[in-house]
């Protein structure tokens, strides 16, 4: 009876630090209208700023993350504008760049299996993201163009 009773404390602790043992997928760090940014989208955005510093040579004294962050609140806020205004957007070679984009990234992958495991995702869901994303550039695009075209110097 005595070896039962340590056995099922043995237990429950087990699975009680099993529980305690938290992990966070993804949270969100800033909403700008009905538009969540997620912390993972800051750190992919940021990892493409660093690339462009890289590419265009220069450095900043200010973080990639901060600048990213930032860049990506101004493209929800032109994104819901755009949505409040109706602003038209031809979203017809949307597919086309997707497909394009997901070729790219398999091949720097290697493979698909190798994209779902670097991404945490299925492919679907890859394209998916990656829909919304660039729709969500296209209408905050057409705003910015919308609003800088009416802009007299």
């Amino acid at each position: 009876m005595k070896r039962f009773f340590i056995g099922v404390v043995v237990a429950f602790a087990t699975i009680g630090s099993v529980f305690a043992q938290q992990v966070v997928a993804d949270k969100v760090v800033a909403v700008v209208g009905n538009s969540a940014i997620l912390y993972s989208e800051v750190v992919d955005f940021s990892k493409q700023v660093l690339q462009q510093r890289r590419e265009r040579g220069y450095t900043s004294d200010r973080s990639a993350m901060s600048e990213a962050l930032e860049n990506l609140m101004l493209q929800k806020l032109l994104y819901n504008q755009a949505l409040i205004d109706s602003v038209e957007v031809n979203t017809g070679d949307l597919s086309g760049r997707v497909e394009s984009q997901i070729s790219r990234l398999i091949e720097d992958a290697g493979s698909i299996t190798a994209l779902e495991k670097r991404q945490n995702m299925q492919i679907y869901h890859i394209r998916e993201v990656l829909r919304r994303r660039l729709e969500e550039q296209s209408y905050s695009s057409t705003m910015q163009n919308e609003v800088t075209s009416k802009v007299t110097i």
